[in-house]
């Protein structure tokens, strides 16, 4: 998620995180969940909003790590048009994973939130 985050930054979006120090372990397959990421970081690419904040959270909860994103949406008319199939595909991988995956907009803002099981230390 960090590597997207500072790729976003470099592309000249402003990142807000909140963090959480973890230890413990988090049971995916890698390639699956670098799709996810990939999927979640390319649309706040496409569709975000570079000159509003980007803000990241973490927490755990109940033995399940929640990641959050949150953007605002480009209002300048050049944003290409979404089929959601990104979306569908991060839902399922988080499903397949004995997750959660749910994504909200209101036209204005866009949110995202990955829930996953996960083991502490």
């Amino acid at each position: 998620m960090e590597e997207g985050l500072f790729e976003l930054e470099s592309r000249g979006f402003t990142v807000e995180r909140n963090a959480l120090d973890f230890s413990g372990r988090l049971y995916v397959n890698v390639e699956l969940f670098r799709r996810l990421i990939d999927n979640l970081i390319s649309n706040v690419g496409k569709y975000g909003d570079s000159t509003q904040l980007v803000r990241a959270e973490y927490r755990i909860e109940q033995g399940m790590l929640t990641i959050g994103l949150h953007n605002a949406v480009r209002q300048d008319g050049n944003r290409p048009e979404s089929t959601r199939i990104g979306l569908k595909t991060c839902e399922k991988i988080a499903r397949d994973h004995r997750g959660t995956f749910t994504s909200e907009t209101d036209g204005q803002t866009f949110s995202v939130c990955i829930s996953l099981p996960c083991e502490e230390k």
